[in-house]
């Protein structure tokens, strides 16, 4: 008898058989069903730090050791860009990568995908070169504005023609340097990227240069952006506000020793989902002080309610919580907005997310995005131009306790019927939910291509009696591969379509 052998892939950060590959391509859907968390687990690094270490690295004279990197579609993007512009890396491990920079080749033509943060760092890069560099994404990237970023560049003296080609069917930015010292006034700044790939590339100029923002946003990546360029030698003097820098110029980047810390961006989503529907969960190598806007997270949800305790590097958290209604400014931090937006709906009042208009300019119109899956599912909120008011008292008339040992196991990962099986029927029998009942109540939401609301209508779905199907998913693997499987080992119950 003929014996079909489905050979793994890997696909978008996910080790996956040939034939969850095939479907996962054609599409790109993920159904979750109801269920809850519990466990231990350790979070994946953080995509800002790798980010902004693999480009001093480029710009570094000799070889930079990078430690525990996060590995993502976004950070891969990052890696073949500068490789592209001259770095050579090399890899002992997945976890240790060794970069040497100091050249920068120029006529290079740079992808940056779906990454704004590669994007941006790689203009700024590009104008110290020159010659023309021609920059372009997909088609994502392609609405999100980098006219702050351009127009400093020009001010510097760099030529930035932004144009749209019918035969790409992209946007395309050629960047002709090179950028002489100067002073940058930036009116309308629309992302902290561009602050930050402003700050990595002009201490390299020979002579000072100042910088001037009229609207600082996000504030902590900032910070973070300066730390590690202070790390590999660079003098630059900024205002108590940040808002005014003066750089001496003349600098040369010393190769450093960068060690990646934990992501708290994504932390937010299991700890999201512990609180809302959870038992318990431990989260390990928790360190703080690491410039990371999200780890207000830490010290925002213990004032509306939420147990959470911190021993020894490991975070406790206990769930489901009796959560208050809440008013936060997102300002420094709006990675949080998705995930916070759910958890707003278990909260005893009517909660404020607000001061993130800057969400509009995400891989997806964020604001938009949560305001039409709450939507969907009829909970009532109000939008508002800089974020969402979401009234909670939410019932999802879910039965969590149940079904948290996750026995009804996915069509994909079952190796045959049994014991297991009979009693998840039996359970769907004794909830009053039959699989036809669900499909038909079942709703449907799109992700818009984007990996933190694509993350975010997740974790709502396992609140829910029927579940959720959530459309144009594969873009998770953007900043947390490991998403799927780690939520799958802390008890999620999912299957891909």
């Amino acid at each position: 008898m003929h014996k079909t052998i489905f050979r793994h892939v890997k696909y978008r950060g996910f080790v996956c058989n040939q034939r969850e590959f095939e479907e996962i391509c054609m599409n790109k859907r993920i159904i979750v069903e109801p269920s809850t968390v519990k466990g231990t687990y350790e979070p994946p690094k953080s995509k800002s730090w790798t980010h902004r270490a693999a480009v001093i690295a480029l710009l570094a004279d000799g070889t930079s050791n990078i430690s525990n990197p996060l590995i993502s579609d976004d950070t891969n993007t990052t890696l073949e860009c500068i490789e592209r512009l001259g770095a050579r890396i090399m890899k002992d491990t997945e976890k240790e990568w060794h970069i040497s920079g100091g050249r920068l080749k120029s006529g290079c033509i740079l992808n940056a995908r779906n990454s704004g943060t590669t994007l941006r760092m790689m203009m700024a890069i590009s104008a110290l070169i020159e010659g023309k560099t021609k920059l372009l994404g997909d088609s994502s990237l392609d609405t999100r504005p980098v006219a702050d970023l351009a127009d400093a560049l020009q001010q510097l003296g760099a030529n930035v023609d932004i144009y749209y080609s019918d035969k790409e069917k992209r946007r395309i930015i050629e960047v002709k340097g090179k950028i002489t010292p100067g002073k940058v006034r930036i009116r309308k700044l629309y992302s902290s990227q561009a602050l930050s790939s402003l700050i990595l590339t002009l201490p390299l100029l020979k002579g000072e240069s100042a910088i001037i923002v009229d609207n600082l946003l996000s504030k902590p990546y900032v910070k973070l952006t300066l730390e590690l360029a202070k790390l590999a030698g660079a003098h630059i003097e900024f205002s108590e506000d940040y808002r005014m820098f003066r750089i001496p110029g003349y600098d040369k980047y010393k190769p450093p020793k960068i060690e990646i810390p934990i992501d708290f961006s994504s932390i937010a989503y299991p700890i999201c989902t512990c609180l809302l529907s959870g038992e318990h969960l431990q989260i390990r190598n928790i360190r703080r002080g690491t410039f990371q806007a999200d780890e207000y997270l830490l010290d925002f949800l213990p004032t509306i309610g939420a147990d959470l305790k911190f021993s020894d590097y490991t975070l406790y958290v206990k769930g489901p919580s009796n959560l208050k209604e809440f008013a936060i400014n997102l300002e420094d931090c709006p990675d949080l907005f998705p995930p916070l937006c759910i958890l707003a709906t278990k909260t005893n009042g009517l909660s404020k997310l607000y001061g993130a208009s800057h969400l509009a300019y995400k891989e997806s119109n964020r604001i938009e995005a949560m305001y039409n899956i709450l939507n969907s599912i009829g909970i009532k909120t109000k939008k508002r131009n800089d974020g969402l008011e979401v009234f909670g008292n939410v019932d999802f008339n879910a039965d969590f306790k149940n079904i948290s040992d996750n026995i009804i196991y996915d069509d994909i990962y079952r190796k045959g019927k049994g014991k297991g099986e009979q009693l998840g029927e039996h359970l769907e029998e004794k909830l009053g939910c039959t699989q036809e009942k669900r499909q038909k109540n079942r709703v449907k939401v799109d992700a818009c291509r984007d990996h933190r609301i694509a993350m975010s209508a997740f974790i709502l779905g396992m609140c829910l009696q029927d579940g959720i199907e959530i459309e144009n998913a594969d873009c998770i693997s953007v900043s947390y591969p490991k998403f799927l499987e780690d939520m799958r080992l802390l008890g999620a119950k999912y299957h891909l379509v």
